[in-house]
């Protein structure tokens, strides 16, 4: 059926009931779980800055305790609490958090995050597509529907996690390298970098773009002025001395041990026993980044290439966890090439239940919590060569 005879009647349809079923499926998870164990952080930490204590202390794990043993939420005790790592102007969505009971937070967080994968899946698409024809729709829905319903998604938005905010700023990163947006990389080092390890190499990225770099300077500005509320607790000094010890000891806990991550840094444990810091590895990946755009600026190769290299390199080499691998999802920018459509496709079917692949093919893994780490890991490394090539391919054509 052609463009012409397709009916918009039909079309309307077809993309409402597609945009429609992550919802449902969000919906689901919210009425069938009830034990958020990464979400308790995000509220607890909302209810210690409502009470103008500060979350980067070191009694961290003992004033989340007595918050969620007075509210009665004895069952999220089981495990421990460790310390709060994130940045602080993740104040602007933790902290509205504690106007709400805990069940009720848990309901608006995960909506808010499905709200944030739903822009950043638009944001994705608009970068090489238009919507001017039918099937350009059908990859919106197909690639929305895969990001909610895949391992990255279920397993984000069932624990609690913000990886939506991080998602929708990857894909603004995306959007604005591609499409030339300035605003929309301030967006998107605003929230990248509410996660330093992730936000590292994309701000290489910007300081290396000349048209990008103010962008820095901006998201900056708007960064310091998110904290300043999380900065009136116990001073300056406090929070972020507090904030950049926690940055150091994150590798220390389990859950962000090399067996229980994907990338680079896995690949070398498993081959060499070598535990690899995690902030080494964002700083090996800021300096690829900035050659892979300091050579894409000098000669000119075109965005989309160059961004599809940079998200690949960010992908493989930053150690991400089973619920971060929504981030795939941005390497659609590539599909308008036939063959790295094809091995991409190859991957997200792979990476589907990536888990249960793993499983199938008899991988032994150290982590219980995290099964497909390893097979994530090297499915993350072909992506990475392919869209290598692509690059060196945009590169070669222009000198030719």
């Amino acid at each position: 059926m052609t463009q012409k005879t397709f009916p918009k009647w039909l079309l309307v349809l077809m993309v409402g009931v597609g945009l429609m079923l992550p919802l449902l499926y969000v919906l689901r998870i919210l009425t069938a779980y009830d034990n958020p164990m990464d979400f308790r952080y995000f509220w607890g930490v909302g209810r210690i800055w409502a009470e103008g204590g500060n979350p980067y202390a070191t009694a961290f794990a003992q004033t989340m305790t007595a918050i969620f043993a007075s509210e009665g939420l004895d069952h999220l005790l089981i495990n421990q609490f460790h310390r709060w790592l994130y940045s602080p102007h993740i104040w602007m969505f933790s902290r509205p958090l504690a106007g709400f009971d805990f069940n009720t937070a848990f309901w608006v967080w995960t909506l808010l995050n499905t709200a944030l994968i739903y822009l950043g899946t638009v944001l994705v698409v608009t970068a090489f597509l238009t919507f001017e024809r039918a099937w350009h729709w059908a990859v919106l829905v197909t690639l929305l529907v895969y990001t909610v319903v895949s391992i990255g998604g279920v397993m984000s938005l069932t624990v609690g996690q913000f990886s939506g905010a991080i998602y929708c700023g990857a894909a603004a990163f995306a959007h604005a390298a591609i499409r030339g947006r300035f605003w929309m990389m301030v967006l998107a080092l605003v929230l990248l970098t509410m996660k330093a390890s992730i936000g590292l190499p994309f701000v290489a990225f910007a300081l290396v773009v000349a048209r990008f770099r103010l962008a820095v300077v901006l998201a900056a500005v708007i960064s310091i002025a998110l904290t300043l509320p999380s900065l009136l607790s116990e001073g300056v000094g406090a929070v972020l001395f507090g904030y950049l010890e926690g940055v150091q000891v994150y590798a220390g806990y389990e859950p962000n041990a090399p067996y229980s991550m994907t990338g680079l840094r896995t690949l070398i444990y498993y081959l060499t026993g070598a535990d690899l810091s995690g902030l080494v590895m964002a700083l090996l990946a800021s300096v690829a980044v900035a050659g892979i755009a300091w050579i894409g600026q000098r000669n000119d190769v075109p965005p989309a290439q160059v961004t599809l290299a940079v998200m690949a390199v960010i992908l493989f080499v930053v150690p991400l966890h089973l619920y971060d691998l929504m981030l795939v999802s941005i390497l659609a920018i590539g599909l308008v090439s036939p063959w790295f459509a094809v091995l991409f496709l190859g991957v997200l079917v792979a990476l589907f239940r990536v888990n249960r692949v793993s499983e199938i093919v008899g991988i032994e893994e150290q982590s219980a919590s995290f099964d497909g780490s390893l097979l994530a890991s090297l499915l993350l490394g072909c992506l990475l060569v392919a869209t290598l090539v692509l690059f060196r391919k945009g590169f070669a054509r222009l000198q030719a």
